[in-house]
């Protein structure tokens, strides 16, 4: 699969079609480590801890918001 890095505004963006993001397993919301490998090609692998725990964080936020605004307001 290729895939082409295009400018935006303010960084670089990686389009990806539904059915890339389904074949690849990918979500909106993943996290993904890059790394370069010895050999100098650059290697992306979804980091499924990071993911695990900004949608854990996510869902807390949404349930306790009101609490929270009302902590931000004091």
């Amino acid at each position: 699969m290729n895939l082409e890095i295009e400018q935006a505004r303010d960084g670089y963006v990686i389009r990806l079609t539904q059915p890339q993001m389904v074949q690849l397993g990918l979500a909106v919301g993943d996290f993904l480590e890059a790394s370069v490998l010895k050999d100098g090609r650059a290697r992306l692998v979804l980091d499924r801890r990071m993911t695990k725990t900004m949608r854990i964080a996510r869902d807390v936020m949404l349930e306790y918001r009101e609490t929270f605004e009302k902590l931000a307001k004091s």
